[in-house]
């Protein structure tokens, strides 16, 4: 029996003869916890410790056998989570953020299984797409639109993050008296024509 901390007592009754009686003792699951050193997000794990649900486990804690483990990743700005994995001497959990189309999703990832042996737990993030602007643009400006964290934004600086996957517009408008030319040297504008062009 897996119980925790729990004493059991066995009788035998009338007893006739030496017996032998043995006991087994099962180890519980001590979780190791392989946090970011770059500063990239937090890794959170909670069970059940001393028969008490939603503990927060810290680094080297052990858990309750048979509990179930949640693991809770959040990335800081600018990152996403990619990959979370939980490995022990025999085998290996893992929980992936990709896509088949290669998008990878803002926010808190989570993974939860049920450890049976010691176990370590880490994740992986990955930096979200930039955009830049070129300096030395004159007689106008020049702002992109797409989405951060899930929002709608419109940028006029350069080097700014976006969501994976999220759809970037730009516009160039000119000052008065100008037209547009060329966005990062392609004519956009064979005829023309004033105004903005996206």
């Amino acid at each position: 029996d897996a119980s925790n901390r729990k004493v059991h007592t066995y009788t035998i009754d009338s007893l006739a003869a030496g017996t032998e009686v043995k006991a087994v003792v099962q180890k519980k699951p001590q979780i190791t916890i392989t946090q970011p050193t770059n500063g990239t997000g937090t890794i959170i794990v909670t069970g059940t410790i001393e028969g008490v649900a939603n503990q927060n486990i810290r680094n080297g804690k052990w858990v309750d056998c048979g509990t179930t483990i949640t693991v809770t990743v959040e990335p800081t700005d600018n990152y996403v989570v990619t990959g979370i994995t939980a490995k022990t001497v025999s085998d290996s959990v893992a929980a992936s953020n990709t896509s088949n189309a290669g998008t990878k999703a803002s926010g808190v990832q989570t993974l939860t299984f049920s450890p049976t042996e010691n176990v370590t737990i880490s994740a992986t993030f990955e930096e979200k797409p930039t955009v830049s602007i070129g300096s030395g643009i004159t007689n106008g400006t020049v702002t992109f639109t797409g989405k951060k964290n899930g929002q709608d934004v419109t940028e006029t600086s350069t080097d700014q993050h976006v969501d994976f996957g999220s759809t970037v517009t730009i516009t160039a408008t000119p000052d008065n008296g100008y037209v547009v030319g060329t966005i990062d040297g392609v004519d956009v504008n064979t005829g023309r024509a004033n105004g903005s062009i996206t």
